[in-house]
């Protein structure tokens, strides 16, 4: 009711707006100029923060990288000396294991006032001193503690490769030793250092933890040694057994802690207000950088830091200052190298120079926004006018056309207008509604795809469950298989053993006269050749099957290779009355073959051909060559195969018979070695059934090209 009263403002929604719009834009306008110092100098401030917290966190990666170059520098030194350790272990087994092999010089002990025996100290060929020292002296010590001067050249190459090494030693179990020392810090001769039991030291007693055949390295926590000028030091130890597993002493090498790690520690962190240390795996304190070992026993005693493995970088407050602290722990040793710095010493000319271009900034920026906000003013009003006359008529088209889309008319368009703003939404618009549409479609063809896809991966599925039933029944197949062959085993190797067991019984209780007792032997001696050429025959077996038996091929004529070893079984067959028939046609033909493997294939189908035949039976050999393979055939005139179990016969075990204490002697083995003979050669073996009676065995392998 009250805009009545104004006849000349707008009554289109339209043209209220963009009034409202011009008014509400006119006044914050004013509001904006004044605030508009203070949200850029807000702005600029958490700009600056954020480039301050990124600026730290490369500062704490750098530092991070440092860290790491360093324990790595740390952990390669210490795998050095493992090396060394595991080098002198090495060799110090290989002398105790086979001592004959070595003639060294012997060591002539002097016997000291104390009681002990030694040989003074005195400085060896390159740097470093050596000396041998006992408590007790027997030939067995003497002998022992003169083979280890052999290790007295490695102690030396290893000493003058690494330079970290104090000394190298290898100390015996009954309290001698072998000690070389890269420098003069070495002990005074033999036990006057005072040493009573040199078994009861602890890292003697850590390499014992070691067990033989492991090659490691037991690491001593550092310690103050007294016997060398007090320095501190870890050692490095290592266990050495003879090829029987006795102990035969144990090997160590001595490091230098300050040596070791001061370089390392100097070598990136050389801030005057920050310091490095080197923490044990205790946290007690191995090394540490100028003021460092005072303010970390100080920080430590009063829990200012507090951190566990996975920390690498932590913030503590100390005396109202912030403490930057790193850490990274090394792998070899489970030692932590740690690096402390006042965070506002690193940070202090980021936030000066971050502080000076502000103010400047902020100066500018007041200016601009002065001209910026009055131009403003004049471009709202500008713009409303213009827009009060051409936005009323888009908008209603637009209007109109949502509706149609909400009533589900997706093929409405909109026409332009000829307004350039105007103009992208309304193709925006209809663009919208064809991709709509189109998504329809789209959605229609995809569900009858994804019926189809669900169709075929049903199908699949089907498949590939068959498949998984075909596995389990080949498993369940092989598992039955796996049975049968251990109750063969058991079988064949329990009868003739328990058959051997009675006549020794019938032997030992005396009750056999001596032509029994001596019938009775020879047939232990048969049953114990039985056994023997099973365990032969599954020997050979197994090495046929794992290829642990490469076959020797030499290149032979066919028919000279098998008339020789078909002529060894003229005499045999000949005494039984039975004939042997040679027909060999392949003269021509050569094969590449080891005429051992090859024996043995022909021994064990003569031999199968003399068992399952009658005496003054015919046994025909003959070979023939088609120029791509030559044929070596077996044909007897035996009691034959049934023909259920000829898809058998080559497998481990299988006896026709049908119960394995069969009158014919036989491990069930000979075939299945002898088709692993014939797949190592490239060929085959096969049998047949004669029409009247018998079976042929056929063997081919590829002629040489």
């Amino acid at each position: 009711m009250k805009l009545k009263r104004f006849k000349r403002f707008p009554r289109t929604l339209v043209a209220q707006i963009l009034l409202l719009f011009l008014i509400g834009s006119l006044l914050p306008l004013v509001s904006l100029g004044l605030l508009n110092e203070q949200a850029t100098h807000s702005q600029f401030a958490a700009f600056s923060q954020s480039q301050m917290r990124l600026t730290e966190k490369q500062y704490i990666d750098l530092y991070e990288s440092y860290l790491a170059e360093q324990v790595n520098a740390i952990d390669s030194d210490i795998r050095k000396v493992e090396v060394s350790v595991l080098s002198l272990q090495s060799m110090a087994e290989t002398i105790f294991s086979h001592p004959e092999r070595y003639r060294p010089e012997e060591a002539h002990l002097l016997k000291h006032r104390n009681g002990y025996w030694y040989t003074p100290t005195a400085p060896v060929e390159g740097r470093g001193y050596q000396n041998l020292s006992t408590l007790s002296i027997d030939e067995t010590i003497r002998r022992e503690l003169t083979l280890s001067t052999l290790l007295n050249p490695l102690f030396r190459s290893e000493s003058e490769r690494n330079s970290n090494l104090l000394a190298m030693y290898y100390i015996h179990p009954k309290n001698g030793y072998n000690y070389y020392s890269a420098t003069d810090a070495v002990l005074n001769d033999g036990y006057a250092a005072g040493w009573a039991d040199l078994s009861d030291l602890p890292y003697y007693q850590d390499a014992l933890s070691i067990r033989p055949g492991e090659r490691r390295v037991a690491w001593t926590q550092p310690y103050r040694d007294a016997t060398s000028n007090n320095i501190y030091m870890f050692t490095a130890t290592a266990p050495v057994y003879d090829k029987e597993g006795r102990l035969r002493g144990v090997v160590a090498a001595d490091v230098s802690v300050q040596d070791f790690v001061q370089n390392i520690l100097d070598a990136q962190f050389n801030d005057k207000e920050a310091f490095a240390v080197l923490l044990d795996s205790e946290r007690h304190l191995i090394a540490a950088q100028r003021q460092g070992e005072a303010e970390y026993e100080r920080m430590r005693a009063t829990g200012l830091v507090q951190w566990n493995e996975s920390t690498r970088y932590a913030e503590y407050s100390d005396g109202g200052e912030t403490q930057m602290l790193f850490t990274k722990t090394v792998p070899s040793t489970g030692w932590t190298l740690a690096y402390i710095i006042p965070k506002e010493k690193l940070l202090r000319e980021f936030a000066s120079s971050s502080a000076e271009l502000a103010d400047r900034t902020n100066g500018k920026l007041l200016k601009q926004n002065v001209l910026i906000t009055l131009l403003a003013a004049v471009i709202c009003t500008l713009l409303a006018l213009f827009l009060w006359k051409r936005i009323a008529r888009p908008i209603g088209s637009l209007s109109g056309a949502f509706i149609d889309l909400g009533n589900g008319d997706f093929s409405v368009t909109i026409k332009d207008n000829g307004t350039q703003e105007f103009h992208q939404l309304l193709r925006t618009f209809n663009r919208m509604s064809g991709r709509i549409r189109e998504l329809l479609n789209q959605q229609v063809k995809l569900t009858e795809e994804l019926e189809a896809t669900v169709q075929d991966r049903t199908a699949e599925l089907k498949i590939a469950n068959e498949e998984l039933e075909l596995r389990i029944d080949e498993l369940t197949r092989l598992e039955s298989w796996r049975r049968r062959w251990i109750s063969h085993i058991s079988h064949d190797l329990k009868t003739p053993a328990a058959v051997a067991k009675g006549y020794i019984e019938a032997i030992l209780s005396r009750r056999t006269n001596e032509a029994q007792a001596e019938r009775y032997l020879f047939k232990i001696d048969e049953r114990i050749e039985t056994i023997s050429s099973l365990v032969k025959n599954l020997n050979d077996l197994s090495l046929l099957e794992t290829k642990q038996v490469q076959p020797n091929l030499v290149l032979v004529q066919v028919d000279a290779l098998f008339g020789q070893l078909l002529r060894k079984w003229a005499d045999p067959l000949s005494l039984e009355g039975r004939r042997l028939q040679l027909r060999l046609n392949a003269a021509e033909a050569t094969i590449r073959a080891d005429e051992h493997l090859l024996g043995s294939v022909v021994d064990n189908m003569m031999s199968n051909a003399i068992k399952y035949s009658a005496e003054a039976t015919l046994i025909a050999v003959s070979s023939e060559s088609d120029g791509e393979k030559a044929v070596l055939r077996f044909m007897d005139e035996g009691i034959g195969i049934p023909q259920e179990s000829l898809p058998f016969i080559f497998d481990s075990f299988y006896r026709v018979d049908a119960s394995r204490n069969s009158r014919i002697p036989g491990s069930g083995l000979g075939l299945a070695i002898a088709k692993e003979i014939m797949l190592m050669h490239g060929g085959t073996i096969e049998v047949e059934m004669n029409e009247d009676r018998g079976c042929t065995f056929s063997i081919s392998i590829p002629i040489n090209a």
